[in-house]
């Protein structure tokens, strides 16, 4: 993580932002697997595909600080969709949001050389089932695969999800470690923070 960046402002800059529009648990605990699996942040490719959501927002927002590279794909009508917090967290002038955020064109751009692979109903936004065989080829040989639920039977293959790559499960049982920290530091913590203010 950059030297610059307090951990609780990171906590509270996220959390400023409507629950509607993030969802700082689900991002926290794929963090926490991602670390513990990679065994470092800083430096990674992260691959998002899928439609522009909260956990997309929230992706944006925290991953750059702590040195991925996000990746994203996300089509509406089979036109290119912005997420809709990026052009807010490339106003803050902190160059992380634009030096790590990219959109890719294609499947192609996205996956390549990623390290994580993040699906999210691609069907809704024209991307055709996503195959093992492609991630295979295009991504990192150490990728690992993410996605968020519901599934449905169209959205990538099956290989995908009986492989020990896919770290989907490991993140929901990391998310209740995730809320024990956070509730250990608030209740231990010296200062009262007022989100408003951070």
């Amino acid at each position: 993580m950059d030297k610059g960046i307090n951990p609780t402002n990171l906590f509270f800059f996220t959390v400023k932002q409507s629950s509607c529009r993030s969802i700082l648990l689900h991002i926290l605990s794929d963090l926490m697997t991602l670390r513990e699996h990679f065994g470092y942040l800083n430096g990674l490719k992260y691959a998002w595909i899928g439609s522009a959501c909260p956990a997309l927002n929230t992706c944006l927002a925290v991953a750059p600080l702590l040195g991925i590279d996000v990746n994203y794909l996300c089509r509406c009508g089979g036109e290119p969709l912005t997420p809709s917090n990026l052009k807010e967290l490339q106003d803050t002038d902190i160059p992380q949001y634009t030096a790590k955020i990219h959109e890719a064109a294609s499947l192609e751009q996205a996956l390549s050389d990623a390290n994580v692979v993040s699906i999210n109903n691609p069907v809704k936004v024209d991307i055709p089932m996503i195959m093992k065989t492609q991630i295979d080829k295009l991504a990192h040989e150490n990728w690992v695969f993410f996605h968020l639920f519901p599934r449905k039977p169209d959205e990538v293959d099956e290989e995908i999800f009986i492989n020990d790559k896919n770290l989907v499960w490991k993140s929901f049982a990391n998310s209740k470690w995730i809320c024990a920290a956070i509730v250990h530091y608030l209740l231990n913590s010296a200062v009262t923070y007022n989100v408003n203010n951070v």
